[in-house]
């Protein structure tokens, strides 16, 4: 996935991934492999940020690789996708 956006909420976007199942826990791995955005706004974990960029890779089996520059942050992380809580 590549481009730009005016504005991103991922609390919102989860929102709409949510299940009508007493599991909570479901594996889900996203549909994707690559994400290169530039955001003007972007919202996540109930922080607002503006000018992102966002790169972020499926590196192996479950494991994402991701950096981020934004007015506010800077910086790489890797997590894991095993579980995703919907």
């Amino acid at each position: 996935m590549q481009g730009s956006l005016s504005d991103l909420s991922v609390t919102n976007w989860m929102e709409s991934f949510k299940l009508d199942s007493s599991d909570s826990e479901t594996d889900y791995p996203l549909p994707v492999v690559l994400v290169d955005l530039d955001l003007d706004k972007f919202e996540v974990a109930g922080q607002q940020l503006s000018d992102v960029k966002l790169q972020a890779k499926y590196k192996t089996f479950s494991a994402w690789q991701a950096a981020i520059k934004s007015d506010k942050i800077e910086g790489q992380v890797t997590f894991q996708q095993n579980k995703v809580a919907l």
